[in-house]
Formats: structure tokens, sequence, C-alpha cells
């Protein structure tokens, strides 16, 4: 497991309550996994990535946070977007990132959003909003 071998440490937080949102489970599970695994691969041996997950305001939030060193918003922008641009898709298949461009789509498809920061205040932030059902 990559968490293991790079010594990562993961913090799940949750709310106590129940929370229910429409989507499929396994565009759901994948769309958890791409990310998970995508932050893995860019954050440094040895890292904390804390993920929480809440009921906020009629929306279901689940975050990771990373606070070591910045992926870079303009690395980030290129990820994310890559399935906009053929060209570029085409180029990054294989190549680590694709991830996050498909968790971005499948999240856009079930009425979702992903949203990212990342500098050297937040470190590394994944945002996922699905409204409540």
């Amino acid at each position: 497991d990559a968490a293991s071998i790079k010594q990562i440490n993961l913090q799940l937080h949750l709310t106590p309550a129940t929370v229910t949102i429409r989507v499929d489970k396994i565009f759901l599970r994948h769309i958890l996994f791409k990310l998970l695994s995508n932050v893995i691969r860019f954050v440094p041996k040895g890292s904390t990535i804390s993920i929480h997950a809440a009921d906020v305001e009629g929306d279901c939030i689940i975050e990771f946070i990373n606070k070591s060193a910045p992926i870079g918003m303009e690395k980030l922008d290129e990820y994310f977007n890559r399935l906009a641009d053929p060209n570029q898709a085409e180029a990054a298949m294989g190549h680590s990132g694709m991830g996050f461009a498909i968790a971005k789509q499948l999240t856009q498809n079930m009425g979702g959003q992903l949203m990212y920061e990342s500098n050297p205040v937040v470190g590394n932030y994944f945002k996922l909003k699905f409204k409540l059902a």
C-alpha cells in the first residue's frame, strides 16, 4: 500500500451524523480512490493527510488536507484540466496526475464540485461538495 511505503499518516475525521447523498456509489468510490492515491503520490515521505467528512449547511463536504510542501496551483490546474485538452490528455496517459482530471469529471457528472488549493499557507487542499439528498 502506497501510504505505508511512504510512511504516510492518514487521519480520518467524521462528524457523528448520518449523511445521505444521491450519487453513483461506484463513481464516488473511484473519485475518493483517485484523489487519495494522487495526494499520496505527490506528498513527501512521512507526511500527514487529514480527511474530513461532514454535513455543512445542506452539503456533504469531504476534504483532503496535507500541510507539506505545496504541489502548486499551476501544476494542479494542469492536472485537473487534462481532459479538457485532447492533446494534453493523450500525452498524459500513463503519467501521474491523470486521476485528478478523472475525479473532477466524475464529480461534475454527478452534480458535485471538486475544488483545490495549493500554496505555502494551506499546503495542499482538496474539497468535494455534494448536495444532501
